[in-house]
Protein backbone atom coordinates (compact mmCIF):
# COMPACT_ATOMS: atom_id res chain seq x y z
CA UNK A 1 0.00 0.00 0.00
CA UNK A 2 1.19 3.52 -0.80
CA UNK A 3 1.33 5.71 2.50
CA UNK A 4 0.04 9.38 2.15
CA UNK A 5 1.05 11.71 4.80
CA UNK A 6 -0.08 14.62 6.20
CA UNK A 7 1.19 17.38 4.39
CA UNK A 8 -0.58 16.31 1.18
CA UNK A 9 -3.85 17.60 0.52
CA UNK A 10 -6.04 14.63 1.29
CA UNK A 11 -4.41 13.13 4.10
CA UNK A 12 -4.74 9.66 3.17
CA UNK A 13 -3.18 7.15 4.87
CA UNK A 14 -4.41 4.03 2.59
CA UNK A 15 -5.15 3.41 -0.64
CA UNK A 16 -8.02 5.39 -1.69
CA UNK A 17 -9.83 3.03 -4.01
CA UNK A 18 -9.65 0.24 -1.28
CA UNK A 19 -10.29 1.83 1.64
CA UNK A 20 -11.13 5.35 1.79
CA UNK A 21 -9.03 5.72 5.30
CA UNK A 22 -8.37 9.02 5.97
CA UNK A 23 -5.75 9.73 8.88
CA UNK A 24 -8.15 12.35 10.31
CA UNK A 25 -11.10 10.02 10.16
CA UNK A 26 -8.65 7.29 11.89
CA UNK A 27 -7.50 9.60 14.55
CA UNK A 28 -11.34 10.73 14.95
CA UNK A 29 -12.23 7.55 15.56
CA UNK A 30 -9.65 6.43 17.52
CA UNK A 31 -10.31 9.35 19.53
CA UNK A 32 -14.23 9.01 20.18
CA UNK A 33 -13.03 4.95 21.43
CA UNK A 34 -10.78 7.24 23.96
CA UNK A 35 -13.46 9.10 24.94
CA UNK A 36 -16.08 6.70 25.31
CA UNK A 37 -13.48 4.66 27.85
CA UNK A 38 -13.01 8.03 29.73
CA UNK A 39 -16.76 8.26 30.14
CA UNK A 40 -17.36 4.77 30.91
CA UNK A 41 -14.67 4.96 33.53
CA UNK A 42 -16.20 7.93 34.91
CA UNK A 43 -19.41 6.11 35.15
CA UNK A 44 -18.04 2.98 36.84
CA UNK A 45 -16.54 5.09 39.40
CA UNK A 46 -19.75 6.96 39.76
CA UNK A 47 -21.14 3.05 40.32
CA UNK A 48 -18.84 2.51 43.24
CA UNK A 49 -19.22 5.96 44.94
CA UNK A 50 -15.78 6.91 43.85
CA UNK A 51 -15.98 9.54 41.69
CA UNK A 52 -15.67 12.14 44.96
CA UNK A 53 -12.45 10.89 44.87
CA UNK A 54 -10.75 13.32 42.52
CA UNK A 55 -6.94 11.74 42.83
CA UNK A 56 -8.59 8.90 40.84
CA UNK A 57 -9.13 10.93 37.43
CA UNK A 58 -5.06 10.38 37.50
CA UNK A 59 -5.90 7.27 36.03
CA UNK A 60 -7.35 8.95 32.83
CA UNK A 61 -3.73 8.82 31.27
CA UNK A 62 -3.98 5.41 31.28
CA UNK A 63 -6.98 5.62 28.16
CA UNK A 64 -5.49 8.71 26.42
CA UNK A 65 -1.74 6.48 26.06
CA UNK A 66 -4.03 3.43 24.92
CA UNK A 67 -5.94 5.38 22.54
CA UNK A 68 -2.49 6.69 21.53
CA UNK A 69 -0.61 3.63 21.00
CA UNK A 70 -3.79 1.85 18.89
CA UNK A 71 -4.28 5.32 16.38
CA UNK A 72 -0.30 4.56 15.88
CA UNK A 73 -0.48 0.86 15.40
CA UNK A 74 -3.16 0.87 12.78
CA UNK A 75 -1.39 3.58 11.29
CA UNK A 76 1.62 1.74 11.19
CA UNK A 77 -0.53 -1.75 9.96
CA UNK A 78 -2.00 0.83 6.65
CA UNK A 79 1.44 1.72 5.90
CA UNK A 80 3.98 0.28 3.53
CA UNK A 81 7.11 -0.38 5.49
CA UNK A 82 5.44 -0.08 9.29
CA UNK A 83 7.55 2.67 10.47
CA UNK A 84 6.28 6.06 11.74
CA UNK A 85 8.59 9.11 11.06
CA UNK A 86 8.36 11.63 14.73
CA UNK A 87 6.39 14.21 13.23
CA UNK A 88 4.15 11.80 11.81
CA UNK A 89 3.35 10.22 15.26
CA UNK A 90 3.48 13.37 16.87
CA UNK A 91 0.72 15.00 14.88
CA UNK A 92 -1.54 11.50 15.61
CA UNK A 93 -1.07 11.26 18.93
CA UNK A 94 -1.87 15.17 19.52
CA UNK A 95 -4.94 14.52 17.08
CA UNK A 96 -6.49 11.88 19.05
CA UNK A 97 -5.69 13.23 22.30
CA UNK A 98 -7.64 16.55 21.12
CA UNK A 99 -10.60 14.69 19.74
CA UNK A 100 -10.85 12.70 23.40
CA UNK A 101 -10.26 15.60 25.64
CA UNK A 102 -12.46 17.79 23.52
CA UNK A 103 -15.88 15.63 23.74
CA UNK A 104 -14.62 14.55 27.16
CA UNK A 105 -14.59 18.06 28.67
CA UNK A 106 -17.75 18.68 27.07
CA UNK A 107 -19.69 15.56 28.57
CA UNK A 108 -18.04 16.67 32.15
CA UNK A 109 -19.37 20.27 31.32
CA UNK A 110 -22.87 18.52 30.86
CA UNK A 111 -22.66 16.52 33.64
CA UNK A 112 -21.69 18.89 36.24
CA UNK A 113 -24.70 21.30 34.78
CA UNK A 114 -26.93 18.27 36.06
CA UNK A 115 -25.41 17.27 39.01
CA UNK A 116 -25.16 19.38 41.81
CA UNK A 117 -23.52 17.42 44.47
CA UNK A 118 -20.41 16.82 42.47
CA UNK A 119 -20.13 20.40 41.36
CA UNK A 120 -20.34 21.22 45.19
CA UNK A 121 -17.93 18.75 46.45
CA UNK A 122 -15.02 20.00 43.90
CA UNK A 123 -16.21 23.71 44.90
CA UNK A 124 -15.27 22.50 48.60
CA UNK A 125 -11.86 20.66 47.72
CA UNK A 126 -10.32 23.28 45.70
CA UNK A 127 -9.00 26.61 47.19
CA UNK A 128 -10.75 28.95 44.07
CA UNK A 129 -14.47 26.74 44.69
CA UNK A 130 -16.42 30.09 44.76
CA UNK A 131 -15.30 30.98 41.05
CA UNK A 132 -15.64 27.56 39.74
CA UNK A 133 -18.85 26.87 37.24
CA UNK A 134 -19.13 23.92 35.11
CA UNK A 135 -17.67 25.64 32.00
CA UNK A 136 -14.45 26.73 33.75
CA UNK A 137 -13.85 23.08 35.26
CA UNK A 138 -14.52 21.64 31.63
CA UNK A 139 -11.66 24.70 30.48
CA UNK A 140 -9.33 22.84 33.49
CA UNK A 141 -10.31 19.47 32.09
CA UNK A 142 -9.24 20.58 28.61
CA UNK A 143 -5.95 21.70 29.78
CA UNK A 144 -5.15 19.17 31.74
CA UNK A 145 -6.12 16.05 29.32
CA UNK A 146 -3.84 18.04 26.78
CA UNK A 147 -1.00 18.45 28.84
CA UNK A 148 -1.11 15.02 29.97
CA UNK A 149 -1.50 13.94 26.07
CA UNK A 150 1.04 15.75 24.99
CA UNK A 151 3.56 14.36 27.62
CA UNK A 152 2.36 11.33 27.00
CA UNK A 153 2.51 11.45 22.44
CA UNK A 154 5.92 13.57 23.07
CA UNK A 155 7.39 10.49 25.50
Amino acid sequence: MKAIHFDQKTARDLEAEKSGLSVASLCNGVGLLTCVCLIGYFFLMSAFKLQEVIELRGFNFIFLLGGILLALRLYSKATEDNKIDYFTGLKIGIRVVFTAVILFAVFMALYLVYDDHLMSIIKATTGVGDYLNPSKLAGAIFIDGIRVGILITVM
